[in-house]
């Protein structure tokens, strides 16, 4: 019986990761279908494909899309029209789901010309609601207050500056983006003798994610307890940068940048470390984080984690029980925090404890995807 189980289990999951690639698959073409070319001699003859093959079918999107008067430079440069060519013949949809807002502005519009129909549910995650809004005014997401169903946000830090934007409250709710905690095995971190302590940092190198002040902390770090190792995966425009600093700091045997990993590498990763690091502070262009699935991969895994007390990072794990949080561009304080783990590694295992604890029950996909379908649900029935 156990067996039959297993095996039925491991079946469960293979049909659902042929979903998810299948899934990935559409939105991959979807999107490719959203690319307006850039070449205008490309871009005439797709639009008269797409209007020789739908205004027939669909005569109002295909007219508004062509509306120079009232949309001027987004319909004469067919960029409306390819916009909503791959949604023309497709649905009713009973949820159509955003994530990012200004998807979600695309997709109210498509639907206020008639391109799509289905309940709007928009997801918000950081930029959305700090850098773009900065970029585009408060009043940016008025049209989709007004037409999207439910308006979700990844951190109740978030949610509040969502609801001051306008976001209805009565629409608008948490919904946490998750992890696989079974693809993310917890073990207890234990330093063996003479084993160097491995730092970790899992992020994009842009402003947002503070490397520059994690690179300066653990630097310092390093004087004390030479024996460490910081290895940081990703990659951005900050590389050089970055770069330079580790070389100026004398520290390009302790501090490495890996560039892109795949996922199975940086689960590897992930299992070969002690410690998570993530300095992330708010950029000059007022862009934030949502919550990075970085800090809850690791906290998953064990890892007891160093981080700012940046955005809705609080919510992210138990502040003294599975991580420490000091204040954004604080190297000296994010030293002290490092320093105090490596000088004491037997907490390690208790804070893994507590943070596979907060992960399994404030971020498990199973549990999350389930409120998800039942809010979906829920929309559909009213």
């Amino acid at each position: 019986a156990e067996r039959r189980a297993a095996e039925q289990a491991e079946r469960d999951r293979a049909a659902a990761e042929r979903r998810r690639r299948r899934l990935a698959a559409e939105a991959r073409h979807t999107a490719r279908e959203l690319m307006t070319p850039p070449s205008i001699v490309r871009r005439v003859a797709s639009a008269a494909r797409v209007v020789a093959r739908e205004v027939g079918r669909n005569p109002r999107p295909i007219a508004h899309a062509l509306n120079v008067v009232r949309y001027g430079k987004r319909a004469a440069s067919l960029r409306m029209l390819h916009h909503i060519a791959p949604f023309l013949g497709r649905g009713p949809y009973d949820i159509i789901q955003c994530h990012f807002g200004p998807s979600g502005i695309l997709a109210a519009f498509l639907q206020s010309i008639g391109a799509i129909q289905g309940k709007l549910i928009t997801t918000f995650h950081g930029h959305d609601v700090t850098a773009y809004v900065r970029a585009h005014g408060p009043g940016v997401y008025a049209d989709l207050f007004r037409r999207g169903a439910r308006f979700l946000h990844v951190s109740e830090y978030l949610g509040r500056k969502l609801k001051a934007l306008g976001s209805p409250p009565e629409r608008t709710m948490l919904h946490r983006v998750g992890v696989d905690i079974e693809r993310f095995a917890f073990a207890p971190r234990v330093l063996a003798p003479g084993e160097p302590v491995r730092l970790i940092t899992v992020a994009r190198l842009v402003e947002k994610k503070g490397l520059e002040y994690s690179i300066r902390a653990v630097a310092q770090v390093a004087r004390r307890h030479p024996n460490l190792r910081y290895r940081i995966v990703g990659d951005g425009k900050l590389r050089e940068p970055l770069q330079r600093l580790i070389a100026e700091l004398g520290m390009g045997d302790t501090i490495e940048l890996l560039g892109w990993k795949s996922q199975d590498e940086v689960r590897r990763l992930y299992a070969e470390s002690h410690l998570f690091v993530l300095g992330s502070v708010t950029a000059s262009n007022g862009d934030e984080e949502g919550l990075p699935v970085a800090l809850q991969e690791t906290q998953a895994m064990g890892l007891p984690a160093v981080c700012t007390r940046h955005s809705g990072f609080p919510e992210g794990l138990v502040e003294g029980r599975s991580g420490l949080l000091v204040p954004e561009r604080d190297v000296e304080a994010m030293a002290a925090a490092i320093a105090t783990l490596i000088e004491h590694p037997e907490r390690w295992p208790e804070m893994g404890r507590a943070g596979r604890a907060h992960i399994e029950e404030h971020f498990d996909n199973r549990k999350l995807n389930d409120r998800l379908v039942e809010l979906y649900e829920s929309v559909i029935g009213t």
